[in-house]
């Protein structure tokens, strides 16, 4: 399966739509605002997530 469709199918079982829409609105901002200013646009990025139980 590829990457995008994995992360898809993930996220739609992690979020409902209202929640997804949402995070979508806040990254939006959050990278337009500040984020940008930091990283340039052919920089590639590493997303790094942890959860603890």
């Amino acid at each position: 399966m590829k990457t995008d469709t994995y992360l898809k199918k993930l996220y739609a079982n992690r979020f409902d739509s209202r929640q997804m829409q949402a995070k979508v609105a806040l990254w939006k901002v959050l990278i337009d605002e500040f984020l940008q200013d930091y990283v340039p646009p052919e920089s590639a990025v590493l997303d790094r997530f942890q959860v603890i139980c």
